[in-house]
C-alpha cells in the first residue's frame, strides 16, 4: 500500500493553530483511507515514510497511530454536522455539486513565502476572500 505513495512528490504542511492541526489530521486520515484498504496500518505507512524520507528504519514506531483517535473523532464530528445541514437543507448535495470550483494550475497555489508573519497575513487576507465569496453565493446563511 505505501508503495504507491513512493511514486509522488511529499507536499510540506505547515500547522500554527490548533485548528489547522485538527485540520491537517483530517486531510492525513482521508487520504490514508483514501488510498489503502480496510486492513490499513499505520506500521505501514510509516514504513512508507521513512523508506520515502530516508529516515531511520522504525523512528516513526507508533507516532502517526497517535492520530487515529483525534482523526476518528473529528470525522465523526464533520459527519454529525453534515447530517444536521442535511436534515435541514435537503438538497444540500445538489448545492455542493453546484459549487462552482475555481481550478488553477499548480504553480499558483504554492506558498512562495516562508516568512511566518507574511504567510499569516496572506492567509488572514485569503480568508477574507473566500468569506466575502461565500456570503456572496450563500448570504447570511455562510
Amino acid at each position: 500500500t505505501f508503495y504507491y505513495l513512493l511514486q509522488h512528490e511529499p507536499v510540506e504542511l505547515r500547522v500554527y493553530a490548533a485548528d489547522q492541526q485538527n485540520d491537517v489530521q483530517l486531510f492525513l486520515y482521508s487520504l490514508a483511507r483514501k488510498f489503502t484498504d480496510r486492513a490499513f496500518q499505520w506500521s505501514e505507512l510509516e514504513q512508507g515514510i521513512e523508506l520515502k524520507f530516508d529516515l531511520e528504519t522504525n523512528s516513526l514506531k507508533g507516532e502517526l497511530e497517535q492520530l487515529q483517535d483525534p482523526l476518528v473523532s473529528s470525522r465523526r464530528a464533520y459527519e454529525a454536522v453534515i447530517q444536521k445541514i442535511k436534515n435541514i437543507e435537503h438538497n444540500f448535495d445538489e448545492l455542493v455539486k453546484e459549487f462552482p470550483v475555481k481550478k488553477n494550475k499548480k504553480e499558483e497555489l504554492k506558498q512562495i513565502s516562508t516568512d511566518l508573519e507574511v504567510i499569516i497575513k496572506e492567509g488572514e487576507h485569503v480568508q477574507e476572500l473566500l468569506g466575502n465569496e461565500l456570503k456572496r453565493i450563500w448570504g447570511d446563511a455562510a
